[in-house]
């Protein structure tokens, strides 16, 4: 089976504690790991060491990216997440 990388792009704040996409983070694990297929789940506002998440993308056959939409972009820390992880991964 495919090895599925499940990124939890949400960003915690006092008001929006994330449920919603942790919910949506552990029906999609389980159902896959039901399904026989390997998972890895990351959560971008943790700290995250950026050599090991370029691992992690390469190991994946497939990315879910679970985020909320924050004015029509993703939250600062997936950004953040994406920016560092990308970037280190294109041999920048």
């Amino acid at each position: 089976m495919s090895k599925v990388l499940i990124l939890n792009g949400h960003h915690p704040y006092p008001f929006s504690e994330g449920r919603l996409n942790k919910t949506m983070v552990e029906l999609a694990e389980a159902r896959l790991q039901e399904k026989g297929h390997e998972t890895c789940v990351v959560n971008s506002a943790e700290e995250y060491d950026v050599d090991e998440q370029v691992a992690n993308h390469v190991w994946a056959d497939v990315v879910i990216l679970q985020t909320p939409v924050n004015w029509m972009g993703v939250t600062w820390t997936f950004k953040k997440y994406m920016d560092e992880v990308y970037t280190a991964g294109m041999g920048g």
